[in-house]
């Protein structure tokens, strides 16, 4: 009865585990790839203002 007990104690832990694990990975996710796409907008913008200041950079 004492190993079942630990077993059952070892699901509901590992459950409460991956609802917390699986909403945070997802928003991650989500942050990671919105951080990705204002990297390289402000990439595209560097190389725009670096050609519209012309080749002697004033």
């Amino acid at each position: 009865l004492m190993l079942a007990g630990g077993i059952w104690e070892a699901l509901i832990t590992t459950a409460a585990g991956l609802l917390v694990a699986i909403p945070m990975h997802l928003g991650h996710h989500y942050l990671e790839k919105q951080a990705d796409e204002i990297a390289f907008l402000l990439k595209e913008v560097a190389v725009f203002l670096k050609k519209e200041r012309g080749a002697d950079g004033v």
